[in-house]
């Protein structure tokens, strides 16, 4: 089987009937969809626990987060390549026709892939072509926000995909698990797909963006409050940091000027993203252990199986 496209859902009733309307109605049919679905108390299960060809429901007791569920998703699914898709995303009717047409130009290093995603419900606003790393070690996606004029319709190398709707080949995946984990699990949610673009980077993998095959993408269809997304994606960057990012002397110096601004200034306007930083404290000695892990991966040259 070519694609294996793997939706974890948590109270998406709102959209995931759009995402799977887009998704059956593709002009290419080498596929299996598998639903994880986070313990949803909304009608999300009953949307989705209906006969279909190709689409396949299981669901978790709790709100297991997103990278355990992508995790279960992946070790389920028999794909070639894994497609992560939102359940708030819908894609354009030759999406899978259009990455399956490039695949076959690739080199045997290029494994994932990234697509041109545009917000739903505007004038061509790009939500995300890729990830950025900035200078200061902040993390982005590339355009967003930026009206679409055609600035980014080139096939160029970038970090990594957004896992809103990201490209993953099983082989890259396999090479980069540890301990039965692709993606992070200790992420929880946010970040994992800038953690994972980051390791394959260290083992050789590349990522292309391919501007050819357009999503669009509501953002935060599981309503997640801006407060608590923000406590996630604080605790996450430093756990990226720790696992990831070569320490040099001027990483002193970011610190000074991003970092320190930036935990006064929540301490204030949301003290719980402190809080949970600080409750975080035994996973960052985890996360200094997965560098070391990680690390000796790339020096060994081998795969992270069992580290």
């Amino acid at each position: 089987m070519r694609f294996s496209v793997i939706i974890v859902s948590y109270n998406s009733s709102q959209h995931i009937g759009q995402c799977l309307k887009y998704l059956l109605a593709q002009d290419f049919s080498d596929y299996e969809v598998l639903i994880i679905d986070n313990a949803s108390t909304d009608k999300t299960l009953s949307l989705v626990n209906v006969p279909k060809d190709r689409i396949n429901v299981y669901t978790n007791g709790r709100n297991e987060g997103f990278s355990v569920s992508f995790n279960k998703g992946i070790w389920l699914s028999q794909g070639e390549y894994i497609l992560t898709l939102n359940p708030d995303v819908i894609l354009e009717n030759n999406f899978l026709s259009e990455i399956n047409r490039n695949i076959n130009k690739l080199d045997k290093n290029v494994g994932m892939l990234g697509v041109k995603i545009l917000r739903i419900n505007s004038a061509r606003i790009i939500d995300s072509t890729g990830l950025v790393l900035s200078k200061f070690f902040r993390f982005f996606d590339r355009g967003s926000g930026e009206k679409d004029k055609g600035q980014y319709d080139q096939d160029n190398e970038i970090l990594g995909p957004c896992a809103a709707a990201g490209i993953y080949k099983r082989a890259l995946l396999d090479d980069l698990r540890i301990n039965g984990e692709y993606f992070d699990n200790d992420f929880f949610y946010l970040l994992e797909d800038f953690d994972i673009a980051l390791r394959a980077r260290k083992r050789g993998w590349k990522s292309l963006y391919l501007p050819e095959a357009v999503c669009y993408h509501q953002r935060n269809g599981s309503g997640m409050s801006y407060r608590y997304r923000q406590r996630f994606t604080f605790r996450n960057r430093y756990f990226l940091l720790i696992k990831n990012i070569e320490l040099k002397p001027e990483f002193i110096l970011y610190f000074i000027i991003y970092d320190i601004p930036r935990l006064f200034f929540l301490s204030f306007i949301n003290p719980q993203a402190l809080i949970t930083l600080i409750n975080a404290r035994q996973s960052f000695i985890k996360m200094f252990k997965k560098r070391k892990s990680i690390l000796r991966c790339v020096q060994k040259e081998q795969a992270c199986y069992n580290l």
